[in-house]
């Protein structure tokens, strides 16, 4: 990737870089590829197993306070790169975050979160750009063909190469939506039926684990209106990876 590239987008990856077909963090040159396919320059993912989305009160708010704890201390270390003089306390600009109560909402960025049964993991990207990240259980979704087509419309249906991609695709789409304003055109609807993916194209780039990668657009069902950015997906070992880029400033 070239030193002009557009975005400027910090992830951490936290994951070990063992080479591993069956590990289900992403590998640097797998997020390397990504990051070209989304033109996303020093793209990293932060993901961990801990994090992954587990039925006990006690333990779902654990795994939800470190995600928040990370993400602050990830913005911190991106804030004290650029400012070698910021002091300790500084850190106290992202203590918002930490409440798991609200949502992860703060100022010059947008923020990510996703988690399925074996793993967890969030994005962070500084405005304008948006970056919406959805990881799925791929067996989940095998067992649920109904639930993916009752948020499809005609065009997702029609143009998707996989059925399982559909859902993390879209999410990921939804999701770049959030920061959006109220009054842009692109704010994010209220269901994942008020977006719809298109321009499905299989990326010709393998990688030594063998991805299939699938780039793809976004657009309003209602007029067919684009959606600025692009998406990619794609399936390693038991999930489903799903990112979308959206860079409007409106």
């Amino acid at each position: 990737m070239g030193k002009d590239a557009p975005i400027d987008i910090l992830l951490k990856l936290m994951a070990p870089q063992v080479r591993d077909q069956t590990k289900l963090s992403l590998d640097l040159d797998e997020i390397q590829i990504i990051g070209e396919i989304l033109n996303i320059e020093h793209l990293k993912v932060v993901t961990k197993e801990e994090w992954a989305a587990v039925s006990s009160s006690q333990s779902k708010n654990s795994y939800r306070s470190e995600i928040r704890s990370a993400i602050a201390h990830c913005l911190n270390a991106h804030s004290s790169h650029s400012d070698p003089n910021q002091s300790p306390s500084a850190f106290n600009t992202w203590a918002h975050l930490l409440d798991t109560g609200k949502l992860p909402v703060t100022e010059g960025w947008s923020i990510s979160i996703s988690h399925c049964a074996h793993i967890g993991g969030f994005a962070l990207a500084p405005a304008p750009h948006r970056l919406g990240f959805d990881i799925e259980d791929l067996e989940r979704l095998k067992k649920k063909p109904d639930l993916i087509q009752r948020v499809a419309t005609p065009n997702d249906l029609s143009q998707t190469p996989h059925l399982e991609l559909l859902w993390s695709a879209k999410e990921a789409l939804f999701k770049s939506l959030n920061s959006y304003p109220q009054t842009s055109p692109f704010r994010q609807p209220k269901t994942l039926s008020e977006v719809e993916t298109t321009g499905w194209r299989h990326v010709s780039k393998k990688l030594e684990a063998q991805l299939e990668l699938f780039t793809f657009k976004g657009q309003n069902p209602k007029n067919a209106e684009l959606i600025p950015g692009s998406g990619v997906v794609f399936i390693k070992s038991s999930l489903v990876y799903a990112f979308f880029n959206s860079f409007s400033s409106t």
